[in-house]
């Protein structure tokens, strides 16, 4: 289906698959469907959601709630709130806010998760677990890895012995 804009103006290549009240204003933009998207850079998509936004040449939105894409060749992978701001940056969870270029966020807190600058991945979460891998026997190793905060790493030996190690970071 052609889509058109807000000035009537037919826009070549671009499509809404379905949903309502969704927009697209630059050619080859796509929307997948849900209610309020919009696609306002050529070649962005948005599959689906409630009042995404992909702004920027190349952005896109695999879906969720109030996302938002900035940044050319960004992505916001699914959630809520999030935001791509930097060029090639990625955002997913909730609250993630990737600011800069080459910068990734990922935000599992409940509060915001930010880049400071270019070139960073923010990871936050109230902590993290590794699973333990396969050994070479076919059974699983003993050892597993447990984050459980941005100064301490802790390794939990399923046997139940638990080392603590420091890491050599400056916590801002």
């Amino acid at each position: 289906m052609l889509r058109r804009s807000f000035t009537d103006t037919a826009l070549q290549y671009s499509v809404v698959a379905g949903g309502d009240e969704n927009i697209i204003t630059e050619e080859y933009g796509f929307i997948g469907g849900g209610f309020r998207n919009s696609v306002d850079g050529a070649y962005g998509a948005v599959t689906g959601g409630y009042k995404n936004e992909a702004l920027s040449n190349y952005g896109t939105i695999l879906g969720g709630f109030l996302n938002v894409v900035t940044g050319r060749f960004a992505t916001v992978a699914g959630g809520a709130r999030n935001n791509a701001r930097g060029r090639f940056s990625y955002a997913a969870g909730y609250k993630a806010d990737a600011k800069g270029d080459n910068t990734a966020a990922f935000g599992f807190s409940g509060e915001t998760c930010a880049t400071s600058m270019p070139n960073q991945i923010a990871f936050c979460a109230d902590s993290v677990r590794v699973n333990p891998l396969p050994s070479r026997a076919g059974g699983e190793t003993d050892v597993g890895w447990v984050f459980s905060s941005p100064m301490i790493v802790s390794i939990h030996a399923m046997a139940g012995s638990h080392i603590m190690l420091l890491l050599s970071l400056i916590h801002i």
